[in-house]
């Protein structure tokens, strides 16, 4: 053996049994497809043999479904990065945080976290940045934030937050820009504010706000220019105003605010319900030309509840008058008193 042989073999040695370890220790490294295609887990060992029994993979090519009372840790998940289906965790009741979910950075399909009772932490999806479907959060009724969605970028379908009992604020989607479909809030006990939505400029779908009675603004959604089909704000009894939506040039069908029992300033519609065509060319053909279909303002304090009461609290009198079919100039300046009255006896 040369001594150009002896200084050779012992390196080739070491750097064998490094490669041996990184691929025990990180199946991910072998880039490959779990089989078969769809799999499901129903049981904590399931997870933890995962790799042994699907892989050494990285990348689910259908449907990954997980579902298990006894379930409590996603350890063995450790090393997916994508799912081309569906993912579903689901009816856990001692599963309390995503950990095992670290690498997963897209799913292509559907997205569903619901009925974890005692999931209290899903910042193992702080890499997660696409979900090509639906994503759904639903009824996790310990989970008190989504800050793991922090890479979060853009959902294909829908969007739902919803029935979270301790949720208290949706910071983690701050990365968020873009919505395909339905972005819905809806049950949020503890909800107080949308305050980091302030990338997102368009919505496919609708707009669906209801059921939080602790929620007090909606000034998150300041950049939000156009909604595909409708706005639904509905049964959210300590919101006061609607300054957040003052962006808002365009619904494509239904504009619906209703009984938002504290609900008084209504001031941040008035582009959208004036007689002006601000999103050239609206939805629309008639009053409301920035509306596709019906405008509907009910159930909500004085000020709220007629779109000549928005545009006489904006000195937008000379819109307000045709938009009542010709009501005497007077008695509009005494609605307009009447609102003001109102409002300094709220104050």
């Amino acid at each position: 053996m040369t001594g150009r042989q002896r200084v050779f073999w012992p390196w080739a040695d070491l750097l064998i049994g490094l490669a041996v370890s990184l691929a025990l220790v990180s199946p991910a490294l072998w880039a490959a497809d779990c089989v078969p295609d769809n799999i499901n887990l129903g049981s904590q060992a399931e997870i933890d043999a995962f790799q042994s029994s699907h892989g050494p993979c990285d990348r689910v090519v259908s449907n990954l479904d997980i579902q298990g009372a006894d379930i409590t840790g996603l350890g063995g998940l450790s090393g997916l990065s994508r799912v081309d289906g569906d993912l579903f965790i689901t009816e856990t009741f001692g599963l309390s945080t995503l950990n095992g979910l670290s690498s997963l950075s897209r799913i292509d399909g559907d997205f569903g976290v619901f009925h974890n009772f005692e999931l209290i932490d899903i910042n193992g999806l702080s890499y997660l940045a696409q979900v090509g479907g639906n994503f759904g959060l639903y009824a996790n009724p310990k989970l008190p934030n989504i800050d793991g969605l922090s890479s979060l970028a853009s959902v294909g379908g829908l969007l739902s937050v919803s029935d979270l009992h301790s949720l208290t604020n949706i910071d983690g989607l701050s990365a968020l820009t873009q919505v395909g479909t339905h972005l819905v809030f809806n049950l949020n006990a503890e909800l107080t504010n949308l305050d980091s939505l302030t990338s997102i400029t368009g919505i496919g779908g609708s707009l669906i706000i209801k059921n939080s009675p602790k929620l007090v603004s909606v000034d998150g959604l300041q950049s939000l220019a156009n909604i595909g089909v409708a706005v639904n704000i509905i049964s959210n009894d300590t919101l006061t105003n609607l300054n957040g939506l003052a962006a808002l040039l365009g619904v494509g069908v239904d504009l619906v605010i209703q009984s938002n029992a504290s609900l008084l300033s209504c001031e941040g519609l008035w582009r959208l319900v004036d007689s002006i065509d601000h999103a050239a060319p609206g939805p629309g053909a008639g009053a409301v030309p920035d509306v596709g279909g019906k405008v509907l303002l009910k159930d909500n304090l004085p000020g709220c509840n007629f779109t000549s009461e928005i545009l006489l609290s904006v000195g937008r009198f000379h819109q307000a008058v045709p938009m009542l079919g010709g009501w005497p100039m007077l008695l509009m300046g005494a609605l307009m008193l009447l609102i003001a009255a109102w409002r300094l006896r709220m104050q």
